[in-house]
């Protein structure tokens, strides 16, 4: 061989040299910032391990390297969100020190410096009776209204159009009108047959997450001072526990599933895009001035037209219901009228090794049938429930309706 020959074959050999180093060494780069990603996707992973739940449920999520979907933290979660429902298509962000662009179109997550690119998606956690997917769930975080057509109609009310559902919510009114021993109740709507000529179910976003985090609230207050509220007794009627069991009310949390009249229809409209609101409660109920609730059709129908006392609903006066999910958390239990309340009594708790003996207001308040009301030799005839704060209660449906 020339020396020629072995001056060109040692050139080759250090240039496939060069290269093999530089392929390594752009691997190992590599390996080492999916390392790093890997680990910081870790450290966020425990980190939330030890953070609460979001409370309004909605969470924007990414894949990991393993195919699990995991949520992002509390403020980058926010951030997206924010940039969503500003119309952003695309943004850029950082997380841990590490920078990516997001793509709300293709739905991903692309690493600036190793171009790795994640899945993301919206996980809205709404009730699964509304049947509304994640992807649809994504307009409901724009404002209301907007693109839902020329005809200004509100998609947080939905006409009922199911044959099955509105069945099922028939057989609800009239399967509720029995007393809470299961007698028959003999007040004038008592006798009633109900007829639901339509019925429209409720899907408001907003107020869903107020509810949330009041339900929320009264669990960590109860967990905060050692509270185990008690079964509610006696207990609502077994068509309204089948129905919430349906729609998944947390039954064993004191959360039920009520009924509550209105004189109008529009009112009942505006509890669904607004809530209820007890700051405009008529003044002088019989136990304070909150939102009443009951457990039986024929008590509400006594509310659902403005001769509601007088008259059964009919074709001529339409009868308007609410079905409501209402947290009714640690209840006190009246004992006789108690008109000036404006909020729950309050109630001793134990003293604890970490604190003294305080008082606690109760979350709510409940008159049971049979306790005086105030008039002469008069009882309370039916069961009612009585919530102080506007987001205590989330209207489900609103049922129009007729009695035969």
């Amino acid at each position: 061989m020339s020396d020629a020959e072995i001056k060109g074959l040692k050139a080759k050999l250090e240039s496939e040299k060069q290269n093999c180093w530089w392929k390594m060494s752009s691997q190992q780069n590599s390996r080492s910032a999916e390392i790093e990603q890997m680990m910081n996707e870790m450290c966020s992973m425990v980190r939330r391990l030890h953070l609460p739940p979001q409370v309004d449920g909605e969470t924007w999520q990414y894949q990991t390297n393993s195919g699990e979907w995991a949520e992002f933290q509390d403020k980058a979660n926010k951030e997206l969100m924010l940039k969503f429902q500003e119309g952003q298509q695309t943004c850029e962000m950082t997380i841990d020190g590490i920078a990516y662009d997001y793509d709300f179109q293709v739905m991903n997550q692309t690493n600036k410096r190793t171009k790795k690119a994640r899945s993301i998606r919206f996980c809205s956690n709404l009730p699964h009776h509304w049947g509304i997917t994640d992807a649809d769930s994504l307009k409901m975080l724009l404002p209301v209204n907007q693109g839902n057509g020329q005809d200004g109609s509100d998609d947080r009310i939905c006409f009922v159009t199911d044959p099955a559902v509105m069945s099922t919510l028939e057989d609800l009114l009239n399967g509720s009108k029995r007393r809470h021993d299961g007698t028959g109740c003999d007040c004038l709507h008592g006798r009633s047959t109900f007829r639901l000529v339509e019925a429209y179910q409720v899907k408001n976003r907003e107020l869903w997450r107020r509810y949330q985090r009041h339900v929320r609230s009264i669990l960590d207050k109860h967990k905060q001072h050692g509270i185990k509220p008690r079964v509610i007794d006696p207990p609502v009627g077994e068509a309204l526990t089948r129905f919430a069991t349906d729609i998944q009310v947390d039954l064993v949390g004191n959360e039920l599933l009520l009924f509550h009249g209105t004189r109008e229809f529009d009112l009942a409209k505006t509890i669904a895009k607004e809530g209820f609101d007890n700051r405009i409660a008529r003044s002088g109920g019989l136990y304070g001035s909150g939102t009443y609730f009951a457990a039986q059709t024929c008590k509400s129908a006594q509310y659902a037209t403005n001769k509601g006392m007088q008259e059964k609903a009919s074709t001529q006066l339409m009868g308007t219901m609410l079905v409501a999910r209402v947290a009714i958390g640690d209840p006190h239990y009246a004992s006789g009228p108690c008109k000036n309340l404006t909020r729950p009594p309050t109630k001793n708790v134990s003293a604890s090794a970490s604190n003294s003996a305080h008082e606690i207001r109760y979350d709510s308040i409940i008159a049971k049938p049979g306790i005086p009301n105030g008039q002469s030799n008069g009882v309370q005839a039916h069961m009612e429930f009585v919530t102080f704060a506007p987001e205590q209660a989330y209207p489900e449906y609103i049922l129009r309706f007729i009695e035969e």
